[in-house]
């Protein structure tokens, strides 16, 4: 069945695949007469609001989620892969507010991240951990991946819960960069640059790395390495030859990497809460208030925001004008065939 895939809507029913072909509009409607007379489709905001939101009465659980490529500073979007991304920066905060909130009783950690910058990752296992001293249990509850990264940031979880098919682990360390030298060459621009030391140039885009700095860049990630490897085996209780068994980048899903000794239980985000009921002292099905971090802005906070924003745009907008003209005559530049060197015309930003 694989191999003969992807399938036509009649194939798919023959392969037993589906239970049947039909529109939006003829599912309600079957979904009406089966109801009986008087049925109506209701929204699910018309329906929460009589049978009553979940999770908002009894102590407070702080939920804190972790989405998205890790990187430094703040949370946004992450220009390469177009998704979300973690900021450390961001995720600190809001262990630190969660962790000095006095009706908060508990964390419950949601991450789904493959990974990211390992600086901004101990930022972000510091926090936690620090959220841990501060006598705050911290449960964490894995989605589709926390790999990299993204375990990194798990580890020392009092709990880890994984769906059995999260990818999990890849407990390594990867670096490079991304040399643009052959680029500029092709649209015919120069870069000259000024340094000093043997491996001044290891994070310059413009020339590969030498044999000093390729070792060097060696080096730095096998400390990298090494400090991961040593604080899964303190985390998690193993021995360090345990982990170096099933580290090296490897990945793992969830079942297996429950069999390793990676994650504590397998099961879904209201099983990780229900660890995290049982962390704060309550029954696993006590009533409970979650309580996102950092908490939501007020509308008339949000709404200034986006005021701020649009006044940057076009703050941006009026700098942008100011280089058109010399924009414009480095276009023609580079439309000149007889020119074989592009230089930088006269800004008139130095006085």
């Amino acid at each position: 069945m694989i191999d003969r895939g992807p399938f036509l809507d009649r194939e798919a029913i023959d392969a037993k695949l589906i239970d049947q072909l039909g529109y939006f509009d003829e599912v309600t409607q079957a979904a009406l007469e089966r109801s009986g007379t008087g049925a109506e489709l209701v929204k699910s905001r018309d329906y929460l609001d009589v049978a009553g939101h979940p999770h908002r009465s009894g102590p407070t659980i702080a939920v804190i989620y972790g989405t998205g490529s890790i990187q430094r500073e703040s949370s946004g979007v992450d220009p390469l892969m177009g998704g979300a991304s973690m900021g450390s920066d961001d995720m600190a905060d809001a262990f630190h507010d969660a962790a000095n909130d006095p009706d908060v009783r508990a964390i419950l950690f949601r991450i789904d991240s493959g990974g990211g910058s390992a600086v901004a990752s101990e930022t972000i296992r510091r926090a936690l951990v620090k959220a841990k001293q501060a006598g705050k249990p911290v449960i964490v509850s894995m989605g589709e991946a926390a790999a990299s990264g993204g375990y990194w940031i798990a580890m020392n979880a009092d709990k880890i819960v994984a769906h059995p098919g999260t990818l999990t682990g890849s407990i390594g360390v990867v670096a490079g960069k991304m040399v643009t030298s052959g680029l500029w060459d092709r649209v015919g621009i120069e870069w000259g640059q000024v340094s000093r030391g043997r491996n001044a140039t290891i994070w310059s885009p413009l020339t590969p790395y030498s044999e000093s700095e390729s070792q060097r860049l060696d080096n730095i990630l096998d400390d990298i390495y090494g400090a991961f490897v040593r604080n899964v085996a303190e985390a998690r209780k193993l021995p360090v030859d345990s982990v170096r068994d099933v580290a090296k980048g490897r990945v793992w899903t969830g079942a297996q990497a429950k069999a390793l000794g990676l994650v504590d239980e397998l099961g879904d985000m209201e099983t990780a809460l229900g660890f995290a009921r049982e962390a704060a002292g309550l029954a696993r099905d006590a009533d409970v208030t979650l309580q996102a971090f950092p908490k939501p802005e007020p509308p008339w906070k949000q709404a200034l925001d986006l005021l701020t924003d649009r006044s940057e745009v076009r703050s941006l907008t009026a700098v942008i004008s100011e280089f058109r003209p010399i924009l414009r005559e480095m276009g023609m530049l580079t439309r000149d065939p007889a020119r074989e060197i592009l230089s930088m015309p006269p800004t008139g930003l130095i006085h």
